[in-house]
């Protein structure tokens, strides 16, 4: 049994990956924005749903490099190797999708890109509570910005526990907001 412990050694990464993945998943992204993105001034942050799929492809993927690893170490570590990098170019473009609201301004990333995008409260023109697209919470609040973009927060248990912060950055700035029973 010489030189097959490393193997060994790969297969029970792939399969560390494989178990674990459902908890991190649940866990890790929005500790992960929380670290990156909280300060004294921050009101909310939400770690969009997008982003525990593109962690939880990305672990499988890893795991798959892993498996690979295991499979022939010798001969696909020039398939696993590429396969490896992709899925942690995955868990970084997960890592860099938010959105993050301060009582100064409103950060948001998009999904696929590296690109940051931030609006001062002044370019605000004004906030919605409307019902919601996704079956999985009951309204979402959009953002209109001046010109023309737009930001939507889904109302789900997080964002509901910070609502008073998110409702305070927008009064203080003086923008409209309109709830979902307002007319």
């Amino acid at each position: 049994m010489t030189h097959s412990e490393p193997r060994y050694i790969w297969i029970a990464i792939a399969l560390l990956l494989a178990v674990s993945s459902f908890f991190v998943i649940l866990i890790v992204p929005q500790t992960v924005h929380n670290v990156l993105f909280h300060t004294p001034n921050t009101a909310i942050i939400q770690t969009p749903r997008l982003v525990l799929y593109m962690y939880g492809i990305s672990i499988a993927v890893l795991a798959l490099a892993c498996f690979l690893m295991y499979l022939n170490q010798k001969k696909l570590w020039k398939a696993a190797l590429p396969i490896a990098v992709l899925g942690l170019i995955g868990l970084g473009l997960g890592t860099d999708h938010y959105k993050v609201v301060t009582y100064d301004e409103i950060i948001y990333s998009d999904a696929w890109t590296f690109a940051e995008t931030s609006y001062k409260w002044s370019d605000v023109k004004e906030i919605i509570t409307e019902d919601s697209e996704d079956q999985a919470v009951n309204w979402q609040v959009k953002l209109f910005f001046k010109d023309g973009n737009e930001l939507v927060f889904l109302r789900d248990k997080r964002f509901n526990s910070d609502h008073s912060n998110f409702y305070a950055a927008a009064k203080m700035h003086g923008v409209p907001y309109k709830g979902i029973n307002d007319k």
